[in-house]
């Protein structure tokens, strides 16, 4: 029944369009890139010069098509793909560069976790983690380290050490007695992490759970404080989040109240919430500047793209994305990255129910 609630939230989209400044897709702003994928994800290189591509394994219900299988880098400058990555039996569900893009790890469902050097394609590691079904990630700054949701009815992250295999800290709730822990599972799925973010110095965590809490965990003592109030049942509402104003705030976009709100880092407390016109589309980008965010609104066939001021210091830049036909845009699958200069958008995780044909986009977002 979970796993079927998680299906339908991936696959269902709200339509709404964008106003403001329009830019048509025909002045050469957007850049199309086909790729192979039918329900493909993207990750960004932290020089965003390569964008590494993986098919999302649980919309084929676990049936595993070939040419679909590999993890693929592309390079944003030729439009080229540069590596293939063909060792793994099973298929990436997160795919994480480390902060200076050398390593590339992907993480599968079964259980097998794999580091790559970026550059040559080879392997460097492979490591027996726990099979899960939801594996967010993310490299910590400068380090081989990497902390990991680890568990699917937890709220639970494991840090490894990517070149010693070694799992070097579990980072969970404290629970005073078995019944504490039992008392999760009384009303149905426990919580369990769908989003991170690392704030800019390394030290904190902010981790978005189904049921739309929000916890900061400190990385250094392993404390953790619950931020937000959990919803009664999970409903996917925060899928992604970023700390902003030198990690002393944190932005998201939730879709049950359909705004986005920022709130302080420290406890908790609303600062500012405002409509985002993105409801049911609760991905969003963080521009380097700190002041901008870019999200898509639109319908299936026809995205939008929004890039929005958060300090209303410009109006909003709306620009059309022209996908192929039998090719749409699903609500919680789009992937959006600014690249490090601010100045280009890259947009994927496109479905193809039809074919293996798939497209990413290179935009260029200067006003």
């Amino acid at each position: 029944m979970r796993r079927l609630l998680v299906i339908l939230l991936l696959l269902g989209f709200t339509s709404l369009l964008g106003t403001s400044h329009r830019a048509s897709a025909q002045d050469e702003r957007v850049k199309t890139i086909p790729i192979l994928g039918g329900f493909t994800q993207i990750r960004l290189s932290p020089d965003g010069h390569t964008v590494a591509i993986f098919e999302l394994g649980i919309l084929h219900d676990g049936e595993i098509v070939p040419e679909l299988l590999p993890v693929r880098l592309y390079d944003l400058a030729t439009f080229e793909t540069t590596q293939i990555f063909t060792e793994p039996s099973d298929y990436a569900s997160e795919a994480v560069f480390n902060s200076d893009g050398s390593r590339l790890m992907t993480y599968h469902e079964n259980g097998d976790m794999f580091i790559w050097d970026a550059a040559t394609g080879s392997l460097i590691n492979q490591i027996t983690a726990l099979p899960s079904v939801n594996s967010r990630a993310v490299y910590y700054p400068n380090s081989a380290e990497l902390v990991m949701v680890c568990q699917p009815n937890m709220l639970m992250l494991c840090e490894w050490d990517t070149e010693t295999d070694h799992l070097t800290r579990i980072l969970r709730p404290r629970y005073a007695t078995r019944n504490d822990f039992l008392a999760q599972f009384e009303n149905g799925p426990a919580p369990f992490y769908i989003a991170l973010a690392l704030s800019a110095d390394g030290e904190q965590l902010a981790a978005a759970s189904a049921y739309g809490t929000i916890d900061i965990w400190d990385i250094v003592t392993g404390e953790r404080v619950e931020l937000t109030a959990p919803t009664e049942f999970p409903l996917f509402n925060i899928m992604s989040l970023a700390f902003i104003h030198n990690d002393e705030q944190i932005i998201y976009y939730n879709t049950d109240t359909e705004l986005i709100h920022i709130i302080d880092a420290r406890n908790g407390s609303e600062l500012r919430s405002f409509p985002g016109g993105f409801a049911g589309a609760p991905r969003f980008a963080l521009a380097p500047d700190g002041d901008h965010i870019a999200y898509i609104t639109g319908e299936r066939e026809a995205p939008v793209l929004n890039v929005v001021s958060l300090s209303d210091a410009d109006e909003p830049l709306v620009i059309d994305l022209p996908l192929p036909a039998d090719i749409v845009a699903q609500q919680r699958q789009v992937n959006l990255y600014f690249t490090p200069d601010g100045q280009m958008l890259v947009v994927g995780g496109f479905s193809n129910t039809v074919d293996v044909e798939n497209v990413i986009y290179l935009v260029d977002v200067r006003r």
